[in-house]
């Protein structure tokens, strides 16, 4: 009994790293994709302060805290392709990067929800919810 219940420890354990891991690469991939968005548009802001993503949202008077949670905020919808329209891109430089993180974003969802559909397979498989078949 102890080895079952030992096993099962590690099973959970094992289970909630895969988790954790799948929030810490969505995290981080926001957060990164969210500083390269942010000195894109610094770069384009000193060619044109008027007709920028910085300008239209005052992202230049904002803490660098606050700066950094809504670029991860506005990459995170981005990217998960639910793009809730509160923050988007203005320029068309912009348009044709924003673009292209959002195809970007469709391949690591379509990614994310493979790894997750095996991990519930395996998890029934392990749990006798499937009959193995020969």
């Amino acid at each position: 009994m102890e080895d079952a219940t030992k096993i099962g420890q590690i099973m959970y354990i094992s289970k909630f790293l895969r988790a954790s891991q799948f929030i810490l690469i969505i995290s981080c991939t926001s957060y990164f994709t969210g500083m390269l968005w942010y000195m894109k548009c610094e770069m384009s802001y000193k060619a044109d302060p008027h007709e920028n993503f910085l300008a239209s949202f005052n992202l230049k008077t904002m803490l660098n805290w606050d700066k950094a949670i809504t670029m991860t905020y506005f990459m995170f919808t981005s990217l998960s392709t639910v793009g809730l329209g509160d923050y988007h891109p203005i320029s068309n430089s912009e348009r044709i990067i924003g673009a292209f993180i959002i195809l970007f974003g469709v391949i690591l969802t379509s990614f994310i929800m493979d790894m997750l559909s095996k991990m519930i397979i395996e998890n029934k498989r392990l749990s006798g919810g499937f009959e193995q078949s020969n």
